[in-house]
């Protein structure tokens, strides 16, 4: 195999590396913007949004769990020990 094949076949693999990686940053970018405004929403939905005060509660784990349920891409998961899951 001549140089310049090999050299220009690892530029095409370098290239083809280069263009998944874009894909992927830009599919991340795209869900981390579908979640974002997905957020905004879900907090105006919190049923306990006018009344939360810092003691008794309800707790932050009250909160967390509604946005896990309102935005599934979040793909968030309380543990069982989880005041307010």
């Amino acid at each position: 195999m001549p140089c310049g094949q090999f050299v220009g076949g690892i530029f095409a693999v370098t290239v083809a590396v280069a263009l998944a990686r874009q894909a992927v940053e830009e599919a991340r970018l795209l869900k981390a913007l579908k979640i974002l405004g997905a957020l905004k929403s879900a907090e105006k939905a919190y049923p306990y949004r006018d009344r939360y005060l810092p003691w008794p509660g309800p707790n932050s784990n009250t909160f967390i769990a509604h946005l896990g349920r309102e935005i599934p891409e979040l793909e968030l998961t309380l543990p069982p020990t989880a005041i307010g899951k």
